[in-house]
Protein backbone atom coordinates (compact mmCIF):
# COMPACT_ATOMS: atom_id res chain seq x y z
CA UNK A 1 0.00 0.00 0.00
CA UNK A 2 2.53 2.34 0.23
CA UNK A 3 4.05 1.77 -3.04
CA UNK A 4 0.35 2.67 -4.13
CA UNK A 5 1.02 6.02 -2.46
CA UNK A 6 4.56 6.90 -3.03
CA UNK A 7 3.66 6.37 -6.88
CA UNK A 8 0.94 9.01 -7.00
CA UNK A 9 3.40 11.05 -5.66
CA UNK A 10 5.28 12.67 -8.35
CA UNK A 11 8.38 14.77 -8.36
CA UNK A 12 8.03 18.73 -7.23
CA UNK A 13 4.68 17.47 -5.73
CA UNK A 14 3.99 18.80 -2.23
CA UNK A 15 1.17 16.13 -1.14
CA UNK A 16 -1.78 17.31 1.53
CA UNK A 17 -0.19 18.42 4.96
CA UNK A 18 0.27 15.60 6.90
CA UNK A 19 -1.25 13.14 4.37
CA UNK A 20 2.43 11.75 4.24
CA UNK A 21 2.72 11.05 7.78
CA UNK A 22 -0.26 8.88 7.63
CA UNK A 23 2.03 6.68 6.01
CA UNK A 24 3.72 5.44 8.64
CA UNK A 25 1.16 3.10 10.22
CA UNK A 26 0.13 -0.34 9.61
CA UNK A 27 -3.79 0.21 9.41
CA UNK A 28 -4.35 -1.14 6.05
CA UNK A 29 -7.75 0.30 5.73
CA UNK A 30 -6.33 3.87 6.55
CA UNK A 31 -3.65 2.97 4.05
CA UNK A 32 -5.40 1.61 1.36
CA UNK A 33 -7.33 5.50 1.41
CA UNK A 34 -4.40 7.15 1.14
CA UNK A 35 -3.30 5.42 -1.85
CA UNK A 36 -6.01 5.60 -3.23
CA UNK A 37 -7.40 1.84 -3.59
CA UNK A 38 -9.78 1.99 -1.16
CA UNK A 39 -12.74 1.96 -4.49
CA UNK A 40 -10.59 -0.54 -5.59
CA UNK A 41 -10.38 -2.37 -2.92
CA UNK A 42 -13.99 -2.35 -1.68
CA UNK A 43 -15.34 -3.34 -5.14
CA UNK A 44 -12.58 -6.32 -5.18
CA UNK A 45 -13.80 -7.66 -1.71
CA UNK A 46 -17.31 -7.45 -2.47
CA UNK A 47 -17.14 -8.92 -6.33
CA UNK A 48 -14.32 -11.33 -5.50
CA UNK A 49 -14.81 -13.66 -2.25
CA UNK A 50 -11.39 -15.82 -2.24
CA UNK A 51 -9.85 -12.11 -2.71
CA UNK A 52 -12.18 -10.88 0.43
CA UNK A 53 -10.98 -14.14 2.20
CA UNK A 54 -7.22 -13.02 1.81
CA UNK A 55 -7.90 -9.49 2.26
CA UNK A 56 -9.37 -10.07 5.93
CA UNK A 57 -6.63 -12.84 7.12
CA UNK A 58 -3.90 -9.65 6.32
CA UNK A 59 -5.82 -7.37 7.79
CA UNK A 60 -6.29 -9.37 10.92
CA UNK A 61 -2.53 -9.02 11.18
CA UNK A 62 -1.05 -5.92 13.23
CA UNK A 63 2.53 -4.63 14.68
CA UNK A 64 2.09 -6.03 17.68
CA UNK A 65 0.84 -9.70 16.28
CA UNK A 66 4.01 -10.06 15.08
CA UNK A 67 5.55 -10.68 18.29
CA UNK A 68 2.65 -12.78 19.29
CA UNK A 69 3.47 -16.33 21.28
CA UNK A 70 0.24 -17.50 20.55
CA UNK A 71 0.70 -17.82 16.64
CA UNK A 72 0.97 -21.45 15.45
CA UNK A 73 2.93 -22.17 12.27
CA UNK A 74 -0.50 -23.09 10.82
CA UNK A 75 -1.58 -19.22 11.31
CA UNK A 76 1.97 -18.28 9.79
CA UNK A 77 0.98 -20.30 6.55
CA UNK A 78 -2.10 -18.82 6.64
CA UNK A 79 -1.01 -15.32 6.06
CA UNK A 80 1.54 -15.81 3.83
CA UNK A 81 -0.81 -17.74 1.65
CA UNK A 82 -3.06 -14.82 1.71
CA UNK A 83 -0.53 -12.62 0.70
CA UNK A 84 1.46 -14.36 -1.97
CA UNK A 85 -1.56 -17.23 -3.39
CA UNK A 86 -1.03 -16.09 -7.15
CA UNK A 87 -4.71 -15.40 -8.63
CA UNK A 88 -6.11 -13.98 -5.83
CA UNK A 89 -3.45 -12.98 -2.95
CA UNK A 90 -3.25 -9.12 -1.73
CA UNK A 91 0.35 -9.11 -2.68
CA UNK A 92 -0.25 -9.53 -6.55
CA UNK A 93 -3.43 -7.31 -6.20
CA UNK A 94 -1.21 -4.52 -4.73
CA UNK A 95 1.04 -5.02 -7.43
CA UNK A 96 -1.31 -4.38 -9.74
CA UNK A 97 -1.77 -0.97 -8.48
CA UNK A 98 1.63 0.32 -8.16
Amino acid sequence: MKACFAKAVRRYDFPEKGRSDKVFNHDFKALASLARVKDDLDADTKNNPTFAACWAIVNKWSEESRYSLVLTKGDAEEILDAIVRRKDGVLPWIKQRW
